[in-house]
Formats: C-alpha cells, sequence, structure tokens
C-alpha cells in the first residue's frame, strides 16, 4: 500500500496540549516503566530459563474436595512453571513460559478448594491458567510425572486450606520475586504505519480484552476479543487509506494486555487520541446500538456503572495484581493536563455520534460517562467505543458482518479524520 502525505501535514487540534505538558510527558514516562503489575511475571520453581520447545498443553482437570484438592494439568513434555498467589480476591496464578493450549474452552467450572479456573495467552507462547480459590489454600505438594507410554506428563498441584495470614505472607515473598524480576519498558503497540516528530498524528486503536480474556461471548459463540480486532483492523486499514493519521493498534492478534499497558502504549507512541473498542453483554437482551462513553467518576446511569465495573476486572480475572500500582489520575501535577485532554475527549465524543448516527444503528443514548479503567490517562483525549450488545441477536448479527464492518469503521475514521483537523466527505445515510 503507498503511503500518503498530504501537503501541507494537518493541524492537530491537539497540540496546544501537547505544549503544555513539556514538564508533565517526563512523569509519564515513569508511568510507562509501572504498567507492568506484579501478577504480570510468572515466578519460577524450577529456577530454569526455559525449555527449548513450546509445550502443548492437552487438559486440565480438578479432583479431591474441599479436605485436599489436586490440579491436574495435562502435557507432551515436562514444562518450566511459575507460580504467583494473589489476594482480594483469592486466586492463584500457573503461568508456563514457553506452552499453547490445544483445548480452545476459556474456562471451566470448580471443585473442592477451587471455585473455577479459566486460561489462555497473556503473550506470544506464554500461558497462564488463572485458578479462583473459595479461600487461602497452601499449595501441600508439586511434582511432575514423566510421560509414559500413551500416558502424558503430569504436572500436579495439591491444595489444602490455610491461615489468610499464611497465604499473605506467601503473596507477598511471590509479588517480591516477580518485580524483581521485572525489566524494561511499555510494552510496544502494533505499528501499522511509521510516524516521528514532524510526521501525522498517532492515533491509538485498542481492541478491547484478548489472550486469557475473552471478554463477553454471544448467544452464538461470538466472543468479544475477535469482535473488537476485527473492527480494529478494519478501521486502521481506513485510516491508513486517508493518510491523515498513524493508526497503532495496541494488539494485532490474540494478544492479553494489562489496562494499564494499553495506556502505556498510547503515551508511549505519544497519541493524540486513544480509542478503545468493546462489545459487551448485558442482561436486558432488547438493548442494543453503538454507544460513546467518556470518562466520568460518576457514571450517567446504572447500565454504564456495571459495564465499567466489569471492565475494569479486566487485570483481575487475568490474575494481575494491581492494588500497588500508580494513581497518576489523582495526581495534582495533571491538573491541567486533565481538563483539557477531559475537553478534548467530550468534543470527539460527540463528533463520533454524529458521525456513526448517519452510518449505523446506535443505542437510545449514545453518549453516556462511566469510570472506564482504561480512559483514565490525563494527557489523552480518549474515548470507549461500544459497537453493539452480544446479548442483542440484531446486534451480535451486525457484529460478525463485513459489510457493517466496514460502514462503521468508515464512520468513525472520519469522525477521527475531522477531529484531528482535516475533514473528510460525509457519506450517505444508511438506516440500519
Amino acid at each position: 500500500m503507498p503511503l500518503h502525505r498530504l501537503n501541507p501535514a494537518p493541524t492537530i487540534r491537539t497540540m496546544p496540549l501537547a505544549a503544555t505538558l513539556t514538564n508533565v510527558f517526563s512523569l509519564a514516562a515513569l508511568f510507562a516503566l509501572a504498567i507492568a503489575p506484579a501478577g504480570a511475571q510468572g515466578v519460577s520453581e524450577s529456577g530454569k530459563a526455559g525449555v527449548a520447545e513450546t509445550v502443548k498443553v492437552h487438559g486440565m482437570r480438578l479432583v479431591g474436595d474441599e479436605t485436599r484438592t489436586r490440579f491436574v494439568i495435562d502435557l507432551d513434555s515436562p514444562p518450566d512453571h511459575g507460580i504467583l498467589r494473589l489476594t482480594d480476591p483469592y486466586r492463584l496464578v500457573i503461568d508456563l513460559p514457553r506452552a499453547t493450549f490445544t483445548n480452545p474452552a476459556a474456562q471451566s467450572d470448580g471443585r473442592g478448594l477451587v471455585a473455577d479456573y479459566r486460561f489462555g495467552l497473556i503473550a506470544a507462547e506464554k500461558a497462564r491458567i488463572v485458578l479462583d480459590l473459595t479461600g487461602p489454600v497452601e499449595i501441600a505438594k508439586t511434582f511432575l510425572l514423566p510421560a509414559a507410554g500413551e500416558q502424558p506428563a503430569r504436572l500436579v498441584f495439591d491444595f489444602v486450606s490455610t491461615s489468610a495470614a499464611s497465604f499473605a505472607t506467601a503473596a507477598a515473598a511471590d509479588n517480591t520475586r516477580a518485580k524483581a524480576a521485572v525489566t524494561g519498558s511499555a510494552p510496544k503497540g502494533d505499528r501499522l504505519r511509521g510516524g516521528g516528530p514532524g510526521g501525522r498524528p498517532v492515533v491509538v486503536i485498542d481492541p478491547g480484552h484478548g489472550g486469557i480474556d475473552s471478554g463477553a461471548a454471544g448467544a452464538q459463540g461470538v466472543l468479544e476479543k475477535a469482535v473488537t480486532l476485527e473492527f480494529a483492523r478494519e478501521l486502521a486499514a481506513r485510516l491508513l487509506t486517508g493518510g491523515r493519521v498513524d493508526p497503532v493498534l495496541t494488539r494485532n492478534g490474540d494478544r492479553f494486555l494489562s489496562l494499564r499497558q494499553r495506556i502505556a502504549i498510547a503515551r508511549e507512541n505519544r497519541a493524540a487520541l486513544f480509542i478503545s473498542v468493546h462489545a459487551d453483554t448485558v442482561p436486558e437482551d432488547y438493548v442494543r446500538g453503538a454507544t460513546v462513553y467518556t470518562l466520568s467518576e460518576k457514571a450517567s446511569d446504572s447500565l454504564s456503572a456495571a459495564l465499567a465495573a466489569r471492565e475494569n476486572r479486566s487485570d483481575i480475572l487475568a490474575g494481575l495484581a494491581i492494588d500497588d500500582q500508580p494513581d497518576e489520575v489523582a495526581d495534582i501535577l495533571f491538573d491541567l493536563a486533565r481538563r483539557e485532554s477531559r475537553n478534548l475527549s467530550l468534543r470527539f465524543a460527540k463528533g463520533l455520534v454524529k458521525d456513526m448516527s448517519a452510518a449505523v444503528k446506535l443505542n437510545n443514548s449514545p453518549w453516556r460517562k462511566a469510570a472506564f479503567q482504561v480512559l483514565k490517562a490525563p494527557d489523552i483525549p480518549s474515548v470507549l467505543l461500544e459497537l453493539g450488545f452480544l446479548s442483542n441477536p440484531y446486534d451480535e448479527q451486525l457484529l460478525r458482518s463485513s459489510v457493517w464492518r466496514k460502514r462503521s469503521a468508515e464512520a468513525v475514521a472520519r469522525a477521527i479524520e475531522l477531529f484531528v483537523g482535516d475533514a473528510a466527505p460525509v457519506g450517505a445515510k444508511n438506516d440500519l
């Protein structure tokens, strides 16, 4: 695809904010270094650097009862593994640094001391299993059974009940070892075209969920993480064709990212705009249509509050500890940036609703407010775009449609281009 550059370069409406933040971005860089929560790194129990070949996990199961519960992992070869205990709620995280799953299921029911568990990839060939515990447990025994004949290799954990104090002590030790292992800076996003000083404005598109965190699921089995990625790719392709902005995807595959990592990617790329894309479910199956959210600590309605509360649990569901992370939103040094970026977010949200209303079905209340964690970067204009509701059969059908996806991506791209200062032609209205 040829590279298009407008001459002269487009004027970015957010430039006054960038100039204001000359003394603030150094602090933002510090936050970018802290995006990997303690739970993001496994703590090696075996002390090995890793195995040469990727291990395949074929199955998992729980046996036993509340007195002693056994968790068995079937694999094709012996794995390296790490353990992390997390409190509030009680969880046990098992990391397999070089492993993949042959079973596509995302979660399973519990038994005994394990309420339930889920598994998936949190990075390329890095598998994670998160066990939700009924209370504090002690790992009474861990052992590996080598493969023998048709029997696969088995990694076995035996759990027994313990006190809250003992579990907390073990969890603190895990976190200390994990923090010592964290190196490097913020993860890079998937840049589709280079930018840089004097280049086009960067728009970071954030496909919600991914990897171990599948998000919502529709009645027909459609997963939110797949819907958001397909739309993000469509939107990025349209923006590339327009040549007015450089799109960056926080992920361009089935990859898990914490909420803070997503924000860090936007900061790393000095984004002029951050758009988080979602497709949720609600108990009321009649609720449908696209919705645009901006940040507010006080939700505009109960539905918005419930959706924000669930989305903000993504890190917890993936086995991350988030209680020790810096609260940049509360820092007084960002007051000016917060006000300016919030005003720009509101401006973009209004334009986005207007442009999308000419192309796709919107919710009855298309612009709402809620405390979404992923919108809390005080220095970047941000919105969360709910494409529709997988709990509604009409929306689920549309979200699977390439025609709908292309039409809606065109409307969103048009709003983005208008926001950064380059008017794009307005397309014909479509009543669907």
